[in-house]
């Protein structure tokens, strides 16, 4: 399904940042309700909090909607991947033997891939709103990529 995104770099004042509003809740609340909710993407909400359809329109008037929140999976949007990712990252998992790594990809898609293709103005997806920018994070997955000694089936950090 091709769902035109392109009111989301509107002004949240326009017509076309309202009417595309309006076509994002229907989907929304076609696809992805809870009871009569959906989790909000305003900036308040952050996605954590259901709201009725009014409230979630009032939010999104008032703040505008996620510049990065283009793939609508949380309100129902399938992830298609596109064919050359998809084969990339099968021949990636054939030859990895970090599970760690392997479980993180199969979890939240190719993250050493997807970190090329962040949104640098988002200071929650490049890591800097975090205090330590996600570097005990990065440090465990690398370490978990350690051989502790040559031909040792084990790494430097197992879980």
């Amino acid at each position: 399904m091709n769902i035109d995104k392109s009111w989301i770099s509107k002004l949240h004042t326009s017509p076309e940042y309202e009417i595309g509003l309006d076509k994002f809740l229907d989907f929304a609340f076609k696809n992805a309700v809870v009871g009569n909710t959906i989790y909000c993407p305003c900036p308040m909400c952050k996605f954590l909090t259901p709201q009725t359809r009014s409230v979630v329109r009032d939010h999104l008037l008032y703040k505008p909607f996620p510049k990065n929140y283009v793939i609508w999976t949380l309100h129902g949007e399938k992830r298609v991947p596109e064919s050359s990712r998809n084969e990339d990252f099968v021949q990636e998992a054939s030859h990895s033997e970090n599970l760690i790594e392997t479980m993180v990809n199969d979890a939240f898609g190719n993250y050493r891939q997807d970190a090329a293709n962040l949104d640098e103005s988002d200071p929650i997806a490049t890591g800097e709103g975090t205090s330590d920018n996600g570097s005990g994070f990065r440090e465990f997955l690398n370490d978990g990529s350690q051989i502790l000694q040559e031909g040792s089936k084990f790494v430097e950090r197992c879980i």
